[in-house]
């Protein structure tokens, strides 16, 4: 069990990498790169702001708490948590942490847990109330995927069966867009989301897991959907980290994502973006 230390909140949040704004750097190591071609640029874009990125954070405690809105939730491997909160690595986690902490929005327990405090739920509140109107207006089912060719029978129920628009990254030509700007749009245009997770990489303790790209995707959809409307399909034998388990998510064996298409269905169902 990792041991947490609450580091010193940076004077600006607005640290540069490369020149760039929005990101946040917690020491002189190098940064983490994402190995992923469609976000190596993104890296060095401009992030969520930080009010965005502590929401991001309260609405995963909220998440994985459920019913028992104080109970503590367990945060193993923070780098598997920046892609849901908007943040570029897991020492920028650690510094979301501790800032959460000192605004009294969650409260650290002991072996790395964290609980909502009643600040940290009024808060939630209040972001729900004062939402924008137009967040949600997106008409198109965005969906995540690596090298794997499993999403293809996704999109193909989607689009045939159910008679629903999709977006993929690369759907239509991005030349002369960034990769920032592309994922802007998609988020912009996204009504639901579904993050096919296949084990394609393989990580430092030999495990397979999902692309980067992947990962990635799930934070920021997540953070612009809410996770009812950003479902994880998750491929047996691809690691679930632990900051997804108990997240909507359906499961598959490789190569059998048609398996689940009355799942899919009934999930769309439930969001009303399908009818019975």
């Amino acid at each position: 069990m990792p041991c947490w230390t609450h580091q010193p909140w940076p004077h600006n949040l607005n640290q540069t990498v490369s020149g760039k704004p929005g990101a946040v750097q917690t020491s002189s190591e190098a940064w983490f790169e994402l190995q992923s071609w469609e976000l190596d640029s993104l890296v060095a874009e401009k992030l969520p702001p930080v009010a965005k990125q502590l929401n991001n954070l309260l609405s995963y405690f909220e998440e994985m708490s459920g019913d028992d809105h104080f109970g503590a939730v367990e945060v193993i491997k923070p780098e598997f948590l920046a892609g849901i909160v908007g943040v570029v690595d897991g020492d920028a986690v650690d510094v979301l942490l501790n800032e959460a902490t000192k605004q009294g929005l969650i409260t650290y327990e002991p072996d790395g847990q964290y609980a909502l405090t009643p600040h940290g739920w009024r808060e939630l509140d209040k972001t729900r109330s004062e939402r924008r109107p137009d967040m949600a207006k997106g008409t198109r089912i965005f969906i995540g995927h690596g090298r794997s060719s499993d999403w293809r029978d996704l999109k193909d129920f989607l689009g045939e069966r159910l008679g629903l628009a999709y977006d993929e990254f690369n759907r239509e030509s991005a030349a002369g867009i960034s990769t920032s700007n592309r994922l802007e749009d998609m988020l912009d245009n996204a009504a639901f989301a579904f993050l096919v997770m296949t084990a394609e990489d393989e990580n430092a303790e030999g495990q397979r897991q999902a692309r980067m790209n992947v990962i990635h995707e799930v934070g920021l959809f997540q953070g612009r959907l809410g996770f009812r409307k950003a479902i994880i399909l998750l491929e047996h034998g691809c690691e679930e980290f632990s900051n997804i388990v108990g997240l909507g998510q359906i499961r598959f064996e490789a190569g059998r994502l048609r398996d689940k298409s009355e799942e899919i269905r009934q999930v769309l169902e439930r969001e009303g973006i399908v009818h019975a």
